[in-house]
């Protein structure tokens, strides 16, 4: 088996979304770290503000992506070296890809899912700026729910505003952390 070969194994075992989904969490997490210290991460009286939770949420995804990305490379490499192994759990993944989950998704659907997920998050991050932080987080629990898990329009708008708006109650009035209104709503809470 040529070099190639392995590497074309490798690539359909790991299916290569692996690599690039903890690329972009890890992608995500540094660009969440970066950003963090635009909002105000500590306050003079020494309470938390609105870049405390952006900056954990970064470490955490930075942390846990690069690791997990890490591992994913390592798997890939050990995998690649040994090819008898290497056939043997291609066959296995393929008659396991078959079977679909408890909600009926296939592996294929599951990936392809998860996909969604990230680029709607990296999305929602990016226009965070512009909508601000409310906005974005239910544009992206809609997208999740109603395209995502294929849920009702309904019952996706109905559960994410209630979801934010639990957000908004126990960050802005119990916490007293401002959160980004954006550039089309003003200058913030």
């Amino acid at each position: 088996m040529t070099s190639a070969e392995r590497v074309g194994l490798v690539v359909r075992e790991q299916r290569f979304g692996e690599l690039i989904a903890f690329a972009l969490i890890t992608a995500l997490g540094g660009f969440l770290v970066a950003t963090a210290g635009g909002y105000t991460v500590f306050r003079e009286d020494g309470t938390v503000g609105g870049g405390f939770l952006p900056l954990l949420v970064g470490l955490v995804l930075l942390g846990l992506g690069a690791v997990q990305l890490v591992a994913s490379a390592v798997r890939v490499r050990a995998l690649a070296s040994n090819v008898p192994q290497l056939q043997s759990r291609a066959r296995e993944r393929a008659a396991d890809d078959a079977v679909p989950d408890v909600f009926g998704r296939t592996a294929r659907q599951r990936v392809h899912q998860l996909g969604l997920v990230v680029v709607a998050t990296v999305v929602a991050v990016a226009l965070t700026p512009l909508l601000g932080l409310l906005v974005a987080l239910t544009l992206l629990s809609i997208f999740i729910s109603a395209v995502v898990e294929r849920r009702s329009l309904v019952a996706s708008v109905a559960i994410s505003v209630a979801s934010v708006g639990l957000v908004y109650v126990i960050f802005v009035p119990l916490l007293g952390i401002p959160l980004p209104w954006g550039m089309l709503f003003g200058a913030g809470f």
